[in-house]
């Protein structure tokens, strides 16, 4: 099967499981993704899932046949978005509803996390590529070896990163606690 055809059908999949897909002005994020699972809390209480990607000059939201033709057909590389798209996708499937929430607790405590925080991390990282690989392999995907090498490099990152992460001061870990 062609690459284009099984990003296509991943594409169809997404649509099918999730609310919206959402296309915004390129913008790299701290780890510098072009992509994001996202689940945003409406205003009705619940949360509704989405997957940000970011290409340069064409923000707005998919929802029709014709603008998800149009995304499709102003794609650059397949196989990266491909890749990618299914990580995303992956986490749609996680047991851990409250990830966002971590994600950005972590980020707006300038990268400070405890020990079982940075677990809780690198275990959503690494379900959503298994994830990622099962749905793949569904779609009919063949190359393996770039999406290993894209695999390894996304959880390489992430552990690079969460090193980084300092950890909670014991007044911050206090203030945790009580939250």
């Amino acid at each position: 099967m062609e690459l284009k055809d099984i990003y296509k059908n991943l594409l169809t999949k997404i649509r099918s499981e999730t609310d919206i897909v959402e296309i915004k002005r390129e913008y790299l994020l701290p780890q510098d993704s072009k992509y994001q699972y996202r689940r945003t809390l409406q205003s009705n209480g619940f949360k509704r899932p989405h997957i940000l990607v970011y290409r340069k000059d064409k923000p707005g939201y998919l929802s029709t046949d014709t603008q998800f033709d149009e995304f499709f057909s102003e794609c650059t590389d397949y196989l990266d978005e491909l890749i990618c798209m299914a990580h995303e996708f992956g986490h749609h499937f996680s047991p851990d509803h409250e990830i966002d929430s971590l994600y950005d607790k972590i980020r707006d405590n300038g990268n400070c996390a405890t020990p079982d925080e940075k677990r809780r991390i690198l275990e959503e990282e690494s379900l959503a590529w298994d994830k990622a690989e099962a749905i793949l392999k569904e779609l009919k995907f063949s190359n393996w070896e770039a999406f290993h090498d894209s695999k390894k490099k996304g959880l390489r990152s992430y552990q690079q990163n969460i090193h980084e992460w300092q950890p909670l001061s014991i007044d911050e870990a206090i203030q945790t606690l009580k939250s």
